[in-house]
């Protein structure tokens, strides 16, 4: 898990932006990923790969205006790979 803290240092246009975040930036990211070996034999080798990563609200305005932001989400995905033997 990785916190961040991405924030403007004094104004933009004539804004104030002291503690805002940085336009696109989540305030929050977070990840985790593993890999599940279903069997490894004489034939080959299948695995099974997931990753998942979050990220926090994210503003699209110097000042954080919450008609110009985008909702925390997730992305999922993952992997099905089979590697024959080389015998």
């Amino acid at each position: 898990v990785t916190a961040q803290k991405p924030e403007y240092r004094g104004s933009l246009l004539g804004f104030p932006t002291v503690g805002e975040q940085l336009i696109g930036a989540s305030k929050y990211t977070a990840g985790l990923s593993g890999t599940l070996t279903l069997f490894d034999n004489e034939s080959g080798k299948l695995s099974l790969f997931g990753n998942a990563q979050y990220k926090s609200r994210q503003f699209f305005d110097p000042v954080n205006t919450i008609e110009f932001s985008q909702k925390g989400y997730w992305l999922v995905d993952g992997r099905l790979s089979y590697a024959p033997s080389e015998k």
